[in-house]
């Protein structure tokens, strides 16, 4: 039976065919195949299937292609190689001193060595988990001056002589890491430009593990969305795809976070194109997700109302230990309950994230809470409770500081009109002038969540029968337009 060797090539993720045209490029015949492989995932639609036949590519090629590529995956396998660290790091723990382990010690000078090599070659430090290495190397510098195997010592003080900066990089850059953590735990990230400065030095410096790396440029990014800065977003997203692909180590667990990371990111500086290529590989990757909390690609399939992949995200737990659910992730949860029309479980959810607004001092979890909320309270036709709730006092002045981040609370200001037009208290003509004002996509500043959001909310008036003017019209034809893409990742809701 033939290998279908176009299916092996769209099972790779576009992180793959960068790590693969990085790595295994080395013969005039491999280069051909991964140059046309990659020109397909970036000229044409990420769901159309790519054919060796269409580019001229004979079935040989394409067979030693696939070959090497396997290969070369199993070969470097972060997965694997941290699973036999891990078995070293146990038998260190559990062997008695005076045994002497001469297998065990070869070969882990020889894994460390080999990194040495990749780490020279890519200018980076090669190993995903730079904690673990440092402790291994620190227990084989014991072992051997123990038992005096003073030929290996020597091996093992040169390669700890080399380490010794990225250790120490990556040591300085984790506290740095956990005192930002902690900093913004409550997600203000306002006031992340107090602290940008330290954060891009310690993120451009590549003696450091890759998990650090991602994790700084999560503020990085986050930084330059809240301040609309997209051309210096760009580059991280750029910078950082190159640092991945250019590792030794391919980390399939760890793509599978970062096509989300990259799908968000994209979006946000309005490269639809780019950023589909990314959702298309995070909807097939079979990878389960476990790098990180799923909040942030929770949040993603869900503004993009794709319930089907959501699902996938919702954390496993019984429903009488709510209480030990991330705070931030209950209203992600309601939604997705609400939009999966299961509402007994959204009102649920709901509930105990509104109990958590006076606790959590976040615009980000007041505005995805309250969004939420109206949404579900509309639905239920409870319109005089949406106007209640907005019109207190306390409620309003977090929803004024709420929109120092532009239109990110826009559902909660439309909900609110709606329902004043439900409940007969502002005439037609005023409706409309309003949402004039509050719906305005023209902006390059608009996200396209947002667009998505505007263009669903417009979708509700139609369905009211509510008549929209020209300027509207107008402006709910260019919202189709705009996310006419996005609109066919989404589930019907």
């Amino acid at each position: 039976m033939k290998t279908n060797l176009n299916k092996f090539i769209n099972s790779l993720s576009y992180l793959d065919i960068l790590y693969i045209n990085n790595n295994i490029g080395s013969s005039s015949e491999r280069i051909d195949v991964i140059k046309k492989v990659k020109y397909h995932r970036e000229n044409e639609p990420p769901d159309k299937p790519f054919k060796y036949q269409d580019y001229n590519l004979d079935r040989k090629s394409v067979s030693r292609f696939k070959f090497y590529s396997e290969k070369y995956f199993e070969n470097h396998s972060w997965e694997s190689l941290h699973i036999k660290l891990k078995d070293f790091a146990r038998k260190f723990v559990t062997k008695n001193v005076s045994e002497l382990d001469p297998e065990l010690n070869k070969e882990l000078i020889h894994i460390l060595e080999t990194g040495k090599k990749y780490c020279i070659n890519s200018k980076q430090f090669c190993f995903h988990n730079s904690t673990i290495v440092r402790f291994l190397l620190n227990s084989l510098l014991k072992d051997l001056r123990h038992h005096n195997d003073f030929k290996n010592l020597e091996i093992a003080l040169d390669l700890d002589e080399f380490y010794k900066p990225y250790f120490e990089n990556h040591e300085k850059c984790e506290r740095f890491y956990s005192r930002i953590k902690l900093k913004y735990q409550t997600r203000k990230w306002e006031e992340l430009d107090h602290d940008i400065e330290e954060i891009v030095k310690h993120y451009q410096n590549n003696k450091q593990d890759i998990l650090n790396k991602i994790n700084l440029s999560g503020l990085v990014t986050t930084y330059y969305q809240f301040y609309k800065k997209n051309s210096d977003q760009k580059l991280i997203i750029e910078e950082l795809i190159n640092h991945i692909t250019n590792n030794p180590y391919r980390n399939t667990r760890l793509n599978a976070f970062i096509n989300n990371f990259f799908f968000n990111d994209y979006l946000f500086i309005d490269e639809i194109e780019e950023a589909l290529n990314y959702y298309h590989d995070l909807k097939k990757d079979n990878t389960e997700f476990k790098v990180g909390s799923p909040l942030y690609i929770l949040g993603v399939t869900l503004n993009l109302y794709d319930t089907g992949s959501a699902k996938r995200f919702i954390p496993k737990h019984k429903v009488d230990e709510i209480d030990k659910v991330e705070d931030f992730i209950l209203p992600y949860i309601a939604k997705y309950y609400h939009l999966s029309h299961k509402q007994e479980m959204a009102n649920l959810y709901i509930e105990h994230a509104l109990k958590k607004i006076k606790k959590v001092d976040s615009i980000v979890y007041f505005v995805e809470t309250y969004s939420t909320y109206y949404m579900m309270l509309f639905r239920s036709k409870k319109y005089q409770e949406i106007i209640d709730l907005y019109e207190n006092i306390t409620f309003k002045l977090r929803h004024i500081s709420s929109q120092k981040i532009g239109d990110y609370n826009f559902e909660i200001r439309f909900y609110y009109l709606l329902a004043k037009y439900c409940l007969d208290t502002i005439p037609l003509n005023s409706l409309i002038n309003k949402l004039s004002k509050l719906i305005i996509p023209i902006s390059q500043e608009t996200h396209a969540f947002t667009k998505l959001k505007m263009k669903k909310s417009l979708d509700i008036l139609t369905n009211l029968n509510i008549p929209l003017d020209e300027q509207l019209s107008d402006r709910y034809n260019k919202l189709r337009k705009d996310v006419l893409v996005l609109e066919k990742l989404s589930a019907q809701v």
